[in-house]
């Protein structure tokens, strides 16, 4: 079991994190419930670990040009000319992995990882302007997200995050003595919904 740390005004160096009712008793241990005999979609493996694209090249492509540099249509096109003539280069007959930069975007759009689904909004500047507006104030911008909690809900049931979460709220310090925040756990909020500073132990 992991070791979580308490803050020096609650006069304990470290304690186990353990269940515990309202009234500060210790929970009994839990007997654990069998684990359902199925897969999440999450868990499924592919044949294509780089699907919706057809391989890690057209992976690469897209997240360089999309994600890290935002190229135009045009900027994407001319990359995929480029890709393209090198294929043929090479003995290729397959071209590029796409013929323009809007099957480049539907690729990515059909990037689907659970079944959280996706949400979009539009919204505009309301407030007021001036004479002359900048056009981002005039512009319809989208908003595209999905279910936080849903999401959660998701990693939780997938065994792929299985040794990388952190179950109970924690304390942690550097070297020197600083505090240091990492995810929720490690944050003032999960603390204060855990910890009894009266009886000075964990709640979960």
């Amino acid at each position: 079991m992991p070791t979580y740390y308490l803050p020096s005004h609650l006069q304990s160096s470290h304690i186990p994190g353990r269940p515990c009712a309202a009234n500060g008793s210790f929970l009994p241990t839990p007997i654990p419930e069998p684990i359902p005999d199925k897969s999440d979609p999450m868990d499924v493996p592919s044949e294509n670990p780089w699907a919706p694209f057809e391989d890690r090249v057209a992976f690469d492509f897209a997240q360089y040009h999309y994600v890290e540099l935002q190229s135009s249509e045009g900027e994407i096109a001319k990359g995929l000319d480029l890709l393209c003539a090198m294929g043929i280069k090479h003995g290729s007959r397959n071209g590029s992995p796409w013929k323009s930069a809007k099957e480049l975007y539907a690729t990515i759009d059909s990037i689907q990882i659970g079944s959280a689904p996706w949400k979009t909004y539009k919204f505009r500047y309301t407030g007021p302007k001036p004479s002359t507006p900048p056009r981002w104030m005039d512009e319809e911008y989208e908003l595209n997200l999905r279910d936080i909690l849903k999401v959660f809900e998701e990693e939780l049931m997938s065994s792929e995050f299985k040794d990388d979460c952190d179950y109970a709220p924690y304390l942690e310090f550097d070297p020197q003595g600083d505090r240091v925040w990492s995810n929720l756990m490690s944050g003032d909020w999960a603390h204060r919904q855990a910890v009894r500073s009266s009886t000075a132990f964990i709640l979960l």
